[in-house]
């Protein structure tokens, strides 16, 4: 479109004003924004004592860095501060992946390997419905039994129904701490979830009490408490001790949030 486009800016900037030759006449629009454009640089100055710089338009400090530039590839300069909160808190890389795996919906579930051609029946094991991973971890009887009883534990207000429910800093207010270490935390109860799954899916093993799941995600929890800094470990520990108190409280009853309370 212009005349010349290989033109410095000091080829285009003489005696004050601009000269920008085109090749063809410019449309209304186009002409409206060359206008605007005249007006910005009428207000630029030229300083010809000073020598022209390079500056790293991708990090605050105007100089290159690898970092400003895998983020930027990786993701063009937006943070996903969901991402960086289970990437960066300290749980085994394998639990770090499988929490990738369900934020993504990228887990084998019924409906997944379905989709890839598995002969196998995608029906969930234990309730018969079409298995997703919403329903795996948030929609399945089991999965709500375990919701719930962590929801009278910390006194949630509404129990999740999918992973749009655990974003912001909707985490930090369940489980009482920061979001990092909510992160933390729902990835126990995750873990033992999935693991459950897996045993009624493939072993056809299930469990003689629901609450076992839960108690076996705070033992996760703990066991990989050690991986976090004393700060956080203290943090943490008092959201585990509000859950094992509650545990050690806990006695069934025949009114129950969801739709089972044994196995």
């Amino acid at each position: 479109m212009c005349r010349d486009p290989n033109a410095l800016v000091a080829d285009l900037h003489s005696a004050g004003d601009w000269m920008i030759e085109f090749r063809r006449s410019l449309s209304g629009d186009e002409a409206l924004e060359l206008d605007h454009l005249m007006s910005l640089l009428h207000s630029f100055h030229r300083n010809n004592s000073e020598c022209d710089k390079v500056e790293w338009a991708l990090d605050r400090s105007k100089c290159f860095s690898t970092r400003s530039l895998y983020r930027f590839i990786t993701h063009r300069g937006v943070c996903v501060r969901n991402s960086e909160n289970f990437w960066r808190t300290k749980l085994p890389l394998k639990i770090k992946v499988f929490i990738w795996q369900l934020s993504h919906n990228k887990l084998q579930s019924g409906a997944a390997l379905k989709h890839r051609g598995w002969k196998g029946d995608p029906a969930c094991s234990l309730c018969g419905r079409h298995e997703t991973t919403t329903h795996i971890f948030f929609s399945c009887s089991l999965a709500r039994f375990i919701l719930s009883r962590l929801g009278n534990a910390f006194g949630w207000d509404k129990i999740p129904s999918s992973m749009g429910d655990l974003q912001g800093s909707r985490l930090s207010q369940m489980f009482g701490t920061n979001m990092r270490l909510g992160f933390f935390f729902f990835a126990g109860f995750a873990w033992a979830i999935w693991k459950a799954r897996n045993k009624m899916a493939i072993e056809r093993s299930f469990p003689n009490n629901p609450i076992d799941i839960v108690s076996s995600g705070l033992s996760f929890v703990q066991s990989w408490c050690r991986l976090l800094k004393p700060t956080d470990q203290d943090k943490l520990m008092k959201s585990v001790e509000v859950l094992k108190r509650w545990l050690n409280n806990y006695l069934p009853t025949a009114t129950t949030i969801s739709d089972i309370s044994y196995l």
